[in-house]
């Protein structure tokens, strides 16, 4: 059985040229400089507005940071779809990223607590558990 999110690294890491973008990466936050690399990257590919690749790197750094530490065990797997004028960014892991069933506004004086918010703010959230794996999809405007 082949793995269905292969490692981080040259064109398995992701699409060129492909309004796709799929990769998969340890459940380690210090994989989040790499992915912002990756994303920023297929971005500049697909011609999406500066301020709209702001988003999508704030948005998508959040949500992996989210499923990397709330991540049972296994990869962290984090896949981006342009549907001009969407981009659809997903994080799926093993386990839940977040107490998704209420939405807080974060603690002004704590650390933390801020992914989801930062992402309803931006976008269209759609958060599903089945089977113990998270998904938390966003959509975003590709073009500001």
């Amino acid at each position: 059985m082949t793995d269905p999110h292969p490692p981080p690294s040259g064109p398995a890491a992701r699409a060129l040229g492909s309004t796709l973008f799929d990769v998969s990466l340890p459940s380690d936050i210090s994989h989040g400089a790499e992915l912002r690399r990756l994303v920023r990257t297929w971005c500049a590919e697909q011609q999406i507005s500066q301020e709209a690749t702001g988003d999508v790197l704030l948005v998508t750094s959040e949500l992996f940071t989210n499923a990397a530490r709330a991540s049972l065990d296994g990869p962290v797997a984090v896949s981006l779809r342009l549907r001009t004028p969407i981009v659809s960014v997903s994080v799926e892991n093993q386990g839940a990223a977040f107490n998704y069933q209420r939405v807080l506004t974060p603690v002004p004086n704590r650390a933390g607590g801020r992914g989801l918010f930062i992402a309803q703010t931006l976008g269209a959230v759609t958060v599903s558990h089945n089977a113990g794996t998270t998904t938390v999809s966003v959509d975003l405007p590709a073009f500001r």
